[in-house]
């Protein structure tokens, strides 16, 4: 029984003595309950950005649009090759006539 009281005891003078020296101790010009008050403002307003963030992609997300999206026509595999084939000839045009030069 007295334990438990003694750890009672105990724990309410270390949270008093946090909350005093917090108010007390001075950091950058300010209280550390002050700084901690700051950062905590920042965390709420990163909080409601990210809330609204959120909520918008939901809405983007549940919105059906009223014209369905065409499908994006590509080029056949055929074609991708010649044009790669087409720059890496010229490449190797443009190397060895700087070949020739020196």
């Amino acid at each position: 029984m007295f334990r438990a009281l003694f750890f009672i005891v105990k724990i309410s003078f270390l949270s008093a003595f946090v909350l005093v020296l917090g108010n007390v101790v001075q950091w950058n010009g300010k209280t550390v309950s002050d700084q901690v008050k700051v950062h905590l403002s920042y965390a709420e307003k990163a909080k409601d950005w990210a809330k609204d963030l959120i909520s918008d992609a939901k809405k983007g997300a549940s919105r059906k649009s009223a014209a369905p999206v065409a499908p994006v026509k590509r080029k056949s595999e055929n074609e991708i090759i010649s044009s790669e084939k087409r720059k890496l000839r010229a490449l190797l045009h443009e190397l060895n006539s700087a070949r020739s030069q020196d």
